[in-house]
């Protein structure tokens, strides 16, 4: 009877083997909020480009003005803001950029950004209000949701702000930490406040502005009567200036930056909410004989 070899070592080895895996495809890594803020503030930039391009060749006039002065503004100002908040949230550490407040956060700010600026240039093409509309109860719908959208837009500039004051590993030196966290959340404390107001005036103005009264150059603050714009103005814009305040005391005065910022954030307030006041008693900005 013929005795067959028993298999070689290192063939019973490979015969004892478990089958290859397939190589799996590797995961692609989920981009940071901030990345998608870039893009925003972007897209952002090219409406601000259409509302120049509408101001150069539509001559239409909506309560004297072109129609394309308000999309313009609006557009410039969602970049800025978009554009602070990219710059702000590069600087958190890996966990917060990745975490679940940004997470979260990022994608409310993004369409709340694009739907109140697509509603503000539709109306502008049709030659009609997006602010203070409620002629009928579609715009009327639309108002209350812009009033939303804002309030949304501009909180998600508060929850940065505090996870800028939490995380202690951001790219933040003390003075622009300092300012960041209360450019951020004080800012939105303090539009909410002013735009709320504004939105239940129905109107920029607290008294009569005449027509072709007096009003500052360019921007169209009355310098006749009370006007809320100013005051929304220094408001939604110290979310730029204190960071850029601290940034500048890290540099100049390292030692007392955080103090120093903090003082003048303290102005800034208070500058505010002088201009707030003032409108509201009915007051210009300026003398207009100055």
């Amino acid at each position: 009877m013929r005795v067959l070899n028993a298999p070689s070592a290192p063939l019973q080895a490979e015969l004892r083997a478990e089958p290859r895996a397939e190589p799996r495809a590797k995961p692609r890594a989920k981009l940071p909020a901030d990345r998608h803020l870039v893009s925003g503030t972007a897209f952002m930039g090219l409406l601000l480009l259409l509302g120049l391009a509408g101001l150069a060749t539509d001559y239409r006039l909506l309560d004297g003005e072109q129609v394309w002065v308000k999309p313009t503004k609006f557009a410039l100002a969602v970049t800025l803001h978009l554009a602070t908040l990219a710059v702000i949230a590069a600087r958190l550490s890996e966990p917060y950029r990745r975490g679940w407040a940004m997470t979260l956060t990022v994608p409310v700010v993004l369409v709340c950004a694009v739907g109140e600026m697509a509603y503000i240039i539709l109306q502008a093409a049709a030659q009609e209000h997006s602010h203070f509309n409620i002629a009928t109860p579609f715009h009327a719908a639309m108002y209350s949701a812009m009033g939303i959208g804002a309030v949304l837009l501009t909180g998600g500039a508060a929850v940065i702000g505090l996870l800028a004051a939490r995380d202690r590993n951001a790219a933040l030196r003390p003075g622009l930490r300092r300012g960041v966290v209360l450019g951020l959340i004080g800012g939105t404390v303090l539009t909410i406040l002013v735009a709320g107001y504004l939105g239940s005036n129905n109107g920029h103005f607290v008294g009569t502005h005449p027509e072709g009264g007096a009003a500052v150059p360019l921007i169209g603050w009355s310098l006749e009567t009370g006007d809320l714009r100013p005051a929304h103005f220094f408001a939604l814009h110290i979310m730029q200036a204190l960071p850029l305040i601290g940034l500048a005391f890290d540099r100049f005065a390292p030692a007392r930056a955080a103090a120093l910022t903090g003082l003048a954030a303290l102005v800034w307030v208070g500058l505010t909410l002088a201009v707030f006041i003032q409108a509201l008693a009915g007051l210009p900005l300026l003398d207009p004989g100055l």
